[in-house]
């Protein structure tokens, strides 16, 4: 089976060759079209292999403005390439508006991957491309959402029809992301148990959109009746929003850390809270609760709805101050019942090997096998 995906994040992100490396392992076969900016390397990682992949330089920042002269461009570069289209079995878009155009126009069976720039910036922002989404979703032959919440949010605002949706929820599928093997491979089998103060760990960027100030300025002694530290581990993009997180004296960042350094350090925690403005979904998640840390997690967002509300945490909104206190106690009250939830949780459910077995099971049914 072929498999010809157009991707314009490929390059920037390791998510999709590991998904395209264990689809191999399953005897589907790839290629990738990525389409680039001037000036893209800096956000490329390096170590990636690139051998099936046709990517070329050739955006301008503008060009994301205009977006039907974007796709021509685009379509136009491809061209250039001889493909040979007939070849492959499907086309996978691995988002609705900035791939799934192409998908749409190549006359093949495709596959919609969509995402939170999909949602949070197409959706919200270029009104006048709604239709056309609407388009590209109907002629799809299947529709991946990364969790239940983005499915609902995504179709609610763009169908309104009962009949529509209807027919959209026939070739709906939800395959969230999977995570790095280490995880799969390292799950801790300890159950923890509080002690005499409360350790939170946030694993996300230094930006505004992670929100951590709110952890900051909600969750501590006085709120929570026990003594709090919240522990930060990433990069530090906004200079300005590490400062301001810096003078709440109960907070540690600690700066970019390898996984080796974030598992050792989550076995010393107690829960892991990272309510974001917006999130994909949010693999970190997944990642500690292979160390059995309950969550505090964006209500809303791509993670939400995964586990049923109590199970392994709770969902809060990142306006609700109240929300998030009251979902903190929660845990602390039921930490003992939230531990044996998690431990019957099967982990390696959440490997990209069974993300790209679900996949796989997506184009076999696109051709019929």
């Amino acid at each position: 089976m072929q498999v010809l995906h157009i991707n314009s994040n490929y390059m920037h992100s390791r998510l999709h060759s590991e998904l395209l490396a264990y689809l191999e392992l399953l005897n589907v076969s790839n290629e990738v079209i990525m389409p680039r900016k001037v000036n893209d390397d800096k956000h490329c990682i390096n170590d990636l292999n690139y051998s099936n992949v046709y990517h070329k330089k050739f955006l301008k920042s503008k060009d994301r403005i205009f977006y039907f002269s974007k796709q021509k461009k685009i379509k136009k570069w491809i061209d250039t390439l001889d493909l040979k289209i007939e070849q492959y079995d499907m086309v996978h878009a691995h988002t609705l508006f900035t791939d799934g155009y192409v998908a749409y126009k190549l006359g093949k069976p495709y596959v919609i991957t969509v995402r939170n720039t999909d949602l949070n910036f197409f959706i919200r922002f270029y009104k006048h491309l709604l239709p056309l989404g609407r388009k590209i979703l109907k002629q799809a032959s299947t529709i991946v959402f990364l969790s239940e919440s983005y499915k609902n949010k995504t179709i609610n605002a763009l169908f309104k029809r009962s009949s529509e949706i209807e027919e959209i929820n026939k070739k709906v599928v939800v395959i969230p992301n999977g995570i790095n093997n280490f995880w799969i491979n390292h799950q801790s089998t300890r159950k923890k148990k509080l002690s005499s103060q409360l350790n939170i760990l946030c694993v996300s960027r230094v930006m505004k959109n992670k929100n951590i100030e709110f952890l900051a300025k909600y969750l501590n002694d006085e709120t929570l009746g026990i003594v709090t530290n919240i522990y930060v581990i990433g990069e530090i993009l906004d200079n300005h929003y590490y400062n301001v997180l810096s003078s709440y004296k109960h907070i540690h960042l600690l700066g970019k850390r390898n996984k080796e350094d974030i598992k050792s350090l989550m076995e010393r925690m107690d829960v892991f809270a990272l309510v974001s403005f917006s999130e994909t979904f949010g693999l970190v998640y997944l990642e500690a609760l292979t160390q059995n840390l309950p969550l505090i997690y964006t209500k809303g967002e791509g993670f939400d709805r995964y586990f049923e509300e109590g199970l392994v945490g709770y969902a809060v909104s990142p306006f609700d101050a109240k929300g998030l206190v009251k979902s903190m106690l929660n845990i602390i009250s039921h930490y003992k019942e939230i531990q044996s939830n998690i431990a019957q949780i099967d982990k390696n459910k959440f490997s990209w090997y069974e993300v790209a077995a679900q996949y796989k099971e997506v184009y076999e049914k696109i051709k019929g096998l």
